[in-house]
């Protein structure tokens, strides 16, 4: 985990001044020093916050000696040792993944984007051509945000970086309302943007054109690829334990344990020194830590507990908004900063987190409750997601398509636009699988909020955050399984079930795997907000921090435990007024 930082300017030098702001406002990305390259003709100048993991590095950018290239890089290539081995690129001691990427682009350019097995956002200038090249990794675990404007172009890691370069103007965007985060390339700011994962995108120097091509799909390889019966469940194993033990790094690990499968499932197999969970006594809907306790006897290490309690969303709320840039929707936001604060006081530096399987296995209850046409009458025998349940049942009765239930499900408010419903139909459209179609919603619209969180969040603290079953050729096996294997429309029928039997072999608790109530990190900040804090919350709050926006009732009442409407509105207002 580093940070990177950028800027381009058209026919004059760039400003080192602010290039050095910018590297200063994210400094908590790179704990172990920061560097700067400016290029020989003034008008390009990058900078680095270098968090050491693999080798004893200098802190970058790195200027390749062959051509002059300069590269700033953020991330972590897990197979760099194998590359350089296969390329015959030479690596000195203390040299890292980023040096073999630099000798790489020397030598194949970006052809050789598709061998990296790893998480990733870097720019690279290549004086010869004349080109700034940026490029963000097939997921999305590394943001990489880009200010154009004129002839002036800034790039960072966090949009902190570039408010400390440039004034930003803060729009609002519809998907707020719909979706409780922007969506693709959206930011809320103008002429920000996020480069979209699996992309590429080159500025030529001399004309000051940009192009853009995608340079990784997750539908690339063919769904008719996946093999079937036993040779799948062989297939499944054998690429599950390599795309994990591939996650495995130096020194000590941490491990954010739920108690459910998917992080069990990392503890079996990775072993890490430190395995942390949350709970919050009297509140036994959000409590996995007689499973957590579990899974940690069953490897001999030790479980630290952390109690978040409403002293501390009090205490860490201007905290938790600053480090995200940007508010986004996350049931665990709260856990999360929390338990990344206790890695960061051990000393540790890599931190690994179960997400991942429940996008690409359909583990989510919204999956099952989409596919299964939920009714008024049946939406009682989802237990505690009754209130869930009986939204997907009133969008049953909407429409037939499972496209518009599903949307109707998981639309947070209004959307005055369409921008959700559009990005809901069109993925169904493009997929005659509804597991695949369901999981593409996904990508594009609830997954990028966990990625930003956990790496924005991790990061405040110094921390690397590591998420193995974001292989990518994990998730292309799993994205290829038909829907029967990941959502059965049974209702009694478990989800997951390639990954339970995985489970099984790398012995995980036999409670944890035949456990189907899914919990992970959720936090009962929305209930607090409702009652022993309404006071203070209702303080915080202010209707005018966001009065250019369109109208909406985003606290409309207390029934409804997965009403995040208020928490939104909390860290909406914060973040108006603590943002310049």
């Amino acid at each position: 985990m580093c940070g990177i930082v950028g800027i381009a300017r058209r026919g004059a030098p760039a400003d080192v001044a602010a290039l050095h702001r910018m590297a200063s406002a994210q400094a908590h990305r790179g704990p172990d020093g920061t560097g700067f390259e400016l290029s020989d003709a003034g008008g390009v100048a990058l900078g680095m916050n270098l968090l050491s993991i693999v080798g004893a590095t200098a802190p970058g950018p790195y200027r390749s000696r062959h051509s002059g290239a300069v590269l700033t890089f953020n991330g972590e290539i897990y197979n760099w040792r194998e590359l350089a081995q296969r390329w015959h690129l030479p690596i000195l001691p203390d040299e890292s993944d980023a040096h073999l990427l630099l000798r790489a682009w020397d030598r194949f350019g970006s052809r050789c984007l598709g061998e990296l097995d790893g998480m990733f956002a870097f720019a690279v200038h290549e004086p010869r051509t004349e080109r700034l090249v940026l490029v963000r990794d097939r997921l999305g675990e590394k943001p990489l945000y880009v200010h154009r404007k004129g002839g002036d172009v800034h790039f960072a890691s966090e949009v902190k970086a570039i408010s400390a370069a440039v004034p930003l103007t803060w729009v609002f965007p519809d998907e707020w309302h719909s979706a409780e985060t922007p969506l693709g390339t959206d930011t809320p700011y103008e002429d920000l943007e996020l480069i979209a994962p699996g992309k590429m995108v080159a500025l030529d120097l001399r004309t000051w054109s940009w192009s853009e091509r995608t340079w990784w799909d997750l539908g690339d390889e063919s769904p008719a690829a996946a093999p079937s019966g036993p040779q799948l469940v062989e297939r499944f194993s054998e690429i599950t334990m390599r795309s994990l033990e591939s996650r495995r790094g130096p020194g000590d690990q941490a491990l954010l344990l739920s108690g459910g499968l998917d992080s069990a499932v990392i503890a079996r197999v990775l072993r890490p020194e430190v395995l942390v969970t949350v709970r919050y006594p009297g509140h036994a809907r959000y409590d996995e830590l007689g499973r957590a306790e579990e899974v940690a006897a069953s490897i001999g290490r030790e479980l630290i507990v952390v109690e978040p309690t409403e002293d501390d969303l009090v205490d860490s709320i201007d905290h938790i908004v600053a480090s995200l840039d940007y508010p986004v929707g996350n049931a665990s936001l709260l856990s999360e900063f929390m338990l990344y604060r206790r890695i960061g006081e051990l000393g540790i530096r890599v931190v690994h987190g179960g997400i991942g399987p429940d996008e690409f296995l359909l583990g989510y209850t919204r999956h099952a409750l989409a596919a299964q046409c939920v009714t008024a009458a049946s939406a009682a025998r989802f237990g505690a997601y009754e209130p869930l349940a009986r939204r997907f049942a009133t969008s049953a009765d909407l429409s037939g398509s499972i496209a518009e239930r599903y949307y109707r499900g998981i639309l947070r408010g209004s959307d005055p636009s369409g921008v959700l419903h559009r990005l809901v139909h069109e993925r169904f459209a493009e997929e005659a699988d509804v597991g695949r179609a369901l999981t593409k919603v996904d990508l594009a619209s609830a997954f990028p909020p966990l990625l930003l969180s956990a790496d924005k969040l991790s990061s405040a603290f110094g921390l690397e955050r590591r998420s193995p079953f974001l292989a990518h050729r994990w998730a292309q096996l799993c994205f290829s399984l038909p829907m029967e294997l990941k959502c059965p429309t049974d209702a009694k029928a478990p989800t997951k079930v390639l990954l339970r039997q995985f489970a099984e072999t790398v012995g995980v608790p036999r409670s944890v795997i035949d456990d189907h109530d899914k919990r992970g990190f959720a936090s009962p900040v929305p209930v607090w907000l409702t009652t022993t804090l309404r006071a203070w919350a209702h303080s915080r709050t202010s209707p005018t921090s966001w009065s250019t926006a369109p109208a909406r009732q985003l606290d409309p009442g207390d029934s409804d435990p997965y009403d995040r409407s208020r928490f939104m509105n909390l860290m909406i207002s914060i973040w108006r007024e603590t943002t310049p």
